[in-house]
């Protein structure tokens, strides 16, 4: 390693004939030397005893070899034209001890530094030390490089530095570039790999961030941890079986202390050392069940739900990459409530609860009856405490009489709910491979509370009748429900583990809950996926939607205003058919924009969704039919007699028997969803509406190539009659290019998210066909 020390020099221009001896003085932390024929002293003298000062202005006394004491230490003794250095107490000299003041007016060495004495110094490659305050010493790169990570670091009384700091690199190449984090800690620029900082004052642990081969940083990994918290974490794991009372007391005691006392967010590595200390409890209590208490359980559970608050979130969430969150917080109560359920058969009463503010406990002695949580007298008992949210929670849990194996036996329930945990849990719904790195799935999420059951003596066969699981959920706008348990893999210690929907099943679900059923007790959750149906809820997206329907159905109106009052001069087939066409677009908007997201009534919205699916298919239908008029009037001079009446009654019913076939076969199933009131995109069932759609699509196409080769035919475009014909083909394909279905071909590719601009252009051109109705046959009819 090169280095590369402080150095503060002042030459000045002597005359080369002057020699110069050894006159050194000291003042104000200043190093002087005097020109030949000067002795040291207060000020530097000449042998015969006459006074100069060591002052430039005095052209007698020249100054040199200028230099500034090292930074926490100072002269030891001088010698001739010899300085000898010293360091203060907790210091030790890196650098040579002795400078000569050498003739040519500079010091035979650079100045030494006095760095903390329990630390070897090493100066980075292609760095130098830039200043030393107090235990830290602060290094700085030659030009053309830059440190990548910390640019200090700081003696500890171990004798250990806080921060390894890298070579210098050079300036080319991908790199991070320098941000500040949450904690307000400098990531300065870096080259691809992991970088390490101390953490604050008052913590022990480092801080990591990875620096990734792309040039950007991932989420800081912070594992830093209070000196209380590890003096409370000591505590804790040297509690044992004949640790008395008030011992488990003094430790469950502390920890409630220091988690509601913090208003400043915990780290991650906290968070789990506090968590690991419940569970040390935990496991203490259940081979001592009788020194369980109230004060113990009291401060366990205040503990548990201080640790899952929302002011831990941030902390929850930087270790769910790599952890399992605060799952360790649940697998500790899981534990405490084996211990409890011990001791309360011991009790004379038949029930106790401990309501927090973000868990609910319950302990119960129940012989052949339901098992409810909450209950109705629950309830009422949150609503007269501190903890309202009980009471206004939908979530509960039920397990039947008739679930129990042996009626007579004497039983105890333990019920506990967890809330405000959705984003402090993992995702990963699937059993990780042997040697994977564990990481949540993206494509899920927790969308409700946690409800846990447990029941003691344990019931090793499945439940029958299976127990009921209904989830209040946190966000309506995710879709899909799985009713999963929390799977440990190593036992309550290891917390590691994922969401398994073994043994589970979704009974019902809209948009505001989801009941679950299961033949197994555990911890339960309901995991749901986002809503991937191209951005249904974007603002935007539903703005342009209204206002397009809108205008368009003020279109639909006016034009069938306008033929009500002209029909005596306006009759005929093609009147008739248009104005069905408006009907049937004005009660499918009407019902679109009513009744599209009216999810709160599974009934209601089933019944929104069958409308839906055929009114529109009517719509299809009278597309085929405006297809078939236009084909015959183009390619036949005179009109065939056909009876337009029988088209547009079977427009009407044929949807009816479509809309029947597909509920019986269904079983309403897949009409409307926790999302919107429309036919499901799962199962198949939208290809009832789809399949006949694009049947009409098809035909009609095919009757705008009919069109086409019966205008190419003409040959006489001087013919009158012929050139109306072409006007009247013309419009009839400016018509049917929006109006018979062309652009539902649009509607079909928009179901992906990856499609979603696709929604839009389809929201826009389906939205205004009654204003394409309205243009060609009001404004643009030559009949008018």
């Amino acid at each position: 390693m090169q280095l590369l020390m402080i150095q503060i020099q002042v030459l000045l221009t002597i005359a080369t004939s002057l020699h110069f001896a050894g006159c050194i003085t000291i003042s104000n932390s200043v190093i002087y030397g005097c020109k030949d024929g000067y002795m040291i002293g207060a000020k530097c003298a000449n042998r015969t005893g006459t006074e100069n000062p060591c002052d430039r202005n005095t052209s007698n006394v020249l100054c040199y070899c200028l230099m500034m004491q090292p930074l926490n230490g100072g002269i030891n003794d001088t010698d001739a034209d010899k300085v000898h250095f010293t360091c203060d107490y907790g210091y030790k000299l890196f650098g040579e001890n002795e400078q000569t003041c050498l003739n040519s007016g500079h010091w035979s060495n650079s100045v030494p530094l006095c760095i903390p004495k329990d630390c070897e110094l090493s100066v980075p490659y292609n760095a130098y030390v830039d200043d030393i305050q107090n235990e830290t010493v602060y290094f700085e790169c030659i030009k053309g490089y830059y440190l990548p990570g910390p640019t200090y670091q700081t003696c500890l009384h171990t004798g250990k530095w806080t921060n390894t700091v890298s070579d210098c690199v050079k300036e080319d190449g991908v790199a991070c570039p320098q941000i500040i984090d949450r904690e307000g800690n400098v990531w300065n620029k870096s080259s691809p790999g992991e970088l390490s900082i101390a953490c604050p004052i008052g913590f022990t642990g480092n801080i990591t961030r990875q620096c990734q081969n792309g040039g950007k940083w991932k989420l800081p990994k912070y594992g830093c941890i209070r000196h209380e918290v590890i003096h409370i974490s000591t505590q804790a794991g040297k509690l044992e079986t004949n640790s008395t009372e008030e011992e488990i007391q003094e430790v469950i005691q502390n920890i409630t202390i220091v988690t509601a006392k913090h208003t400043k967010e915990f780290f991650g590595a906290e968070l789990l050392e506090l968590s690991s200390a419940l569970n040390d409890i935990a496991t203490v209590l259940e081979t001592v069940p009788e020194r369980l208490n109230d004060n113990i359980t009291n401060n366990f559970l205040e503990s548990s739900s201080n640790l899952i608050k929302s002011s831990t979130h941030e902390g929850w969430k930087h270790i769910l990459e790599s952890d399992s969150g605060a799952i360790s917080v649940i697998a500790a109560v899981d534990l405490f409530g084996k211990s409890f359920t011990q001791s309360l058969r011991t009790m004379k009463e038949q029930k106790k609860n401990f309501i927090k503010t973000n868990i609910a406990f319950e302990a119960k002695k129940i012989i052949h009856e339901d098992v409810l949580f909450p209950n109705h007298t629950t309830r009422k008992q949150m609503n007269e405490s501190f903890s309202e949210w009980l009471g206004d929670i939908n979530s509960y849990i039920l397990m039947k009489a008739a679930a129990f194996p042996v009626a007579s036996v004497e039983y105890i329930a333990t019920t506990v709910i967890y809330q405000n945990v959705s984003g402090i849990l993992p995702n990963l719904n699937e059993r990780p491979t042997k040697g994977s790195s564990f990481k949540s799935s993206s494509t899920v999420r927790l969308n409700g509370p946690v409800l846990s059951l447990t029941i003691s003596p344990q019931l090793t066969e499945v439940l029958d009748p299976p127990i009921t699981i209904s989830f209040q959920h946190t966000n309506k706008q995710l879709v899909k429900p799985s009713c999963t348990f929390w799977q440990f893999l190593g036992g309550y210690s290891d917390y590691r583990g994922y969401w398994s929907n073994r043994g589970c099943k979704v009974k019902s679900t809209d948009r505001y809950r989801t009941v679950c059923e299961c033949n197994h007790l555990t911890n339960f959750a309901i995991l749901m996926s986002p809503f991937k149906q191209a951005d249904v809820s974007s603002l935007e997206l539903t703005f342009i939607t209204y206002i397009s329907m809108g205008i368009s159905l003020v279109c639909l109106l006016a034009t069938l205003g306008i033929y009500l009052i002209l029909w005596q001069y306006l009759k005929s087939s093609r009147t008739k058919l248009l104005m069905n066409l408006c009907v049937a677009l004005i009660l499918a908007y009407v019902i679109f924009l009513a009744g599209i997201e009216r999810t709160e009534s599974s009934i209601v919205c089933t019944v929104i969704a069958a409308c839906l699916h055929y009114i529109f298919l009517v719509v299809f239908c009278l597309m085929l039919t405006q297809g078939i008029e236009m084909a015959v009037s183009v390619i036949y001079v005179f009109k065939p007699k056909y009876r337009m009446e029988w088209l547009l009654i079977g427009s009407w019913l044929c949807p009816a028997a479509i809309l029947g076939i597909s509920l019986g076969i269904t079983r309403t199933k897949g009409f409307g969803n926790e999302q919107v009131c429309c036919l499901s995109t799962d199962k198949g069932l939208i290809w009832a509406f789809v399949g006949p759609s694009l049947v009409v699509i098809l035909f009609n196409v095919s009757c705008i190539v009919l069109v086409l080769r019966a205008i190419l035919r003409l040959r006489d475009v001087q013919n009158t009659a012929a050139l109306k014909k072409l006007k009247r083909s013309l419009r009839s394909l400016c018509i049917m290019l929006p109006v018979t279905g062309v652009s539902w071909i649009l509607g079909i590719f928009y179901i992906h998210e990856d499609l979603s601009f696709i929604q839009y252009v389809f929201s826009v051109l389906n939205g205004l066909q009654g204003c394409t109705l309205f243009m060609f046959h009001c404004l643009l009819n030559p009949e008018f």
